[in-house]
């Protein structure tokens, strides 16, 4: 009988050669890692802004297709000061909330209130307001820029869009987010970040150990 012993190489991502890089680059980089929590962001738009978007596609490098529309919009004229004055009546708490305030956490006796035995307290400020994260993700703050730009001004530097104009403007820059996010994830510096942070090691030629 014989045993033999095999002796295999392993390496961190920045130490393979160029076109082992490739080879884990290609099959194993994650084009779409974040897609449900981008889809969640999209969903909790279209349902506060009544707005419906169908036959998208988003990918990387690749063109942003998407249809768009406004369900049961009246007053579609409105534009300018008049428009900027819709939104905030119909839309504010959509695009703004309160700073929030807490407290530290202190011990209490555990109880069903209380099961971890810690309590704090917490409110948001009625004065002091701040941009509004739609589910909390990214995604959730770039979907609503073009409205609250619109609100800081842009009603007078292009007073003649219609709320419909603006809508179009939110769905479009949201899919440029993710595009651009699963660009970077497949190119060498995202991919080399996300090996580091879960500490994948390779062999020679880019299969992952």
């Amino acid at each position: 009988m014989r045993t033999i012993t095999k002796t295999i190489e392993i390496y961190k991502f920045n130490e393979l050669s160029p076109q082992a890089k490739d080879n884990a680059i290609s099959n194993y980089a994650f084009t779409d890692a974040w897609s449900s929590e981008y889809k969640a962001v999209l969903k909790d738009f279209c349902e506060r802004f009544n707005v419906e978007v169908w036959g998208w596609e988003v990918g990387a490098y690749e063109p942003i297709l998407f249809n768009a529309r406004v369900r049961g919009m009246e007053n579609e004229e409105l534009h300018g000061l008049r428009l900027r004055t819709w939104i905030i009546n119909n839309f504010w708490h959509d695009l703004y909330e309160g700073r929030y305030y807490s407290t530290p956490f202190k011990q209490v006796p555990k109880s069903p209130e209380h099961p971890a035995g810690l309590s704090y307290r917490f409110r948001h400020s009625r004065i002091i307001m701040e941009e509004r994260c739609l589910t909390g993700f990214c995604a959730g703050y770039t979907i609503l820029d073009a409205i609250r730009k619109f609100i800081d001004g842009g009603w007078k530097e292009r007073p003649y869009r219609t709320w419909e104009d603006i809508v179009n403007d939110c769905v479009y820059e949201f899919f440029d987010d993710w595009r651009k996010d699963m660009e970077y994830s497949v190119s060498e510096e995202g991919f080399e970040e996300f090996c580091e942070g879960n500490e994948y090691e390779f062999t020679a030629d880019g299969r992952m150990y």
